[in-house]
């Protein structure tokens, strides 16, 4: 007879031993095999766990997708105080004594969304954006107070434009629609696009860029090509329309100024002509004219755009040089062209606002203040 193994009780004919029971008793203690119902049921287990992790990873994908596309900039606009070396100032000259803007009155991160000018209509657009904000976290909307087109989307009262073309878009009810999103908790940032402007230049020709020593409108393109006027940093006319516009968008009540398009045109185009360019230089022009504007909004922060790469290089063609020199409350610094290992050196005194731009400008976000 052959001879048989300690564990042959288990499986002799007529016994019905779990496989349970066999592992209990097996020697080894606590090595035993698992048994076919503990295998199964801990596979079970296994698996419902792989379900609710996986599920949690979805979650945690669409909301992140989602806080990215609907809240911060397609891009996340960080409001930090950047590090790097202190500003050595305005080499084009300005002596402007301006003190530096106020402080918003609000405790706490404003997180605002990109919002369509539609929004200063009213109604139940609005009702439903303020909710979107509300749920997606947000409490302050941006909104094109005077667009990259010079279009205003307000009622306005300057002589030089009232019932004219840069009116033509203007909301009738912008200021009750501003009260309605204050009145909802909703901050209301007014960008204004300032020299990067084709309407106004047609409407008086003092105010533009010239071509070439002429009193004929220069375009940044053959007029074939869409080419558009734009105005003269250094006209007068110019600067006093934009102070207007900032002047009237202030007293709708706004929380924020944030000026965008503080430039010269992209291109050195040498049949360009800017009437009384020389007087100061084109930094000065343009940092003079961001602290005239920060005057003239006493108790309302104004935010200065800029291109990334004056800010992180520290000059650029369309400034002579940045706009650190100005007295902004912070500057909005658009980061989407550079590369990842460009090397910032933001002034270490400045509030600086980091913009990563997204596909679509509408979804961007700013977190503006803290």
């Amino acid at each position: 007879m052959a001879k048989r193994s300690k564990y042959d009780k288990y499986f002799s004919p007529g016994t019905h031993r779990s496989i349970t029971e066999f592992s209990k008793n097996a020697a080894g203690g606590s090595k035993r095999r698992k048994s076919y119902s503990e295998r199964r049921r801990n596979r079970t287990v296994g698996i419902v766990l792989a379900c609710i992790l996986g599920a949690a990873a979805v979650f945690t994908a669409a909301f992140f997708v989602t806080d990215t596309l609907l809240g911060i900039s397609d891009s996340e606009v960080k409001t930090t105080v950047a590090p790097g070396k202190s500003d050595k100032g305005n080499k084009g000259g300005s002596n402007d004594t301006t003190a530096p803007a106020a402080a918003p009155q609000s405790s706490g991160e404003l997180k605002a969304r990109v919002g369509n000018v539609s929004l200063l209509a009213g109604g139940s657009g609005l009702d439903s954006y303020i909710a979107s904000l509300k749920s997606a976290g947000q409490n302050a909307v941006v909104i094109d107070f005077k667009d990259a087109s010079g279009y205003l989307s307000y009622p306005s009262s300057i002589a030089a434009v009232k019932d004219k073309t840069p009116s033509s878009k203007a909301q009738a009810n912008a200021a009750q629609s501003i009260k309605k999103l204050q009145q909802s908790g909703i901050k209301v940032v007014a960008r204004i696009y300032c020299f990067k402007d084709s309407q106004m230049p047609r409407v008086d020709r003092t105010t533009a860029v010239h071509y070439n020593k002429t009193q004929t409108i220069w375009l940044d393109n053959e007029a074939s090509k869409g080419g558009k006027p734009w105005l003269n940093p250094y006209s007068e006319a110019a600067r006093n329309y934009l102070l207007e516009v900032v002047k009237e968008v202030k007293n709708l009540g706004v929380d924020v100024i944030l000026l965008d398009g503080v430039q010269f045109p992209d291109l050195n185009s040498k049949i360009a002509t800017f009437d009384g360019e020389g007087s100061v230089s084109r930094n000065a022009v343009l940092v003079n004219f961001v602290n005239s504007c920060v005057s003239a909004c006493s108790g309302t922060p104004v935010i200065c755009a800029m291109k990334g790469e004056a800010a992180a290089g520290g000059s650029s063609a369309i400034y002579n040089g940045s706009l650190w020199s100005a007295n902004a409350y912070a500057f909005a610094v658009d980061l989407s062209s550079l590369k990842a290992d460009f090397k910032r050196s933001f002034p270490a005194s400045k509030k600086v606002i980091e913009i990563k731009a997204s596909a679509s400008n509408a979804d961007s976000t700013y977190i503006l203040t803290k």
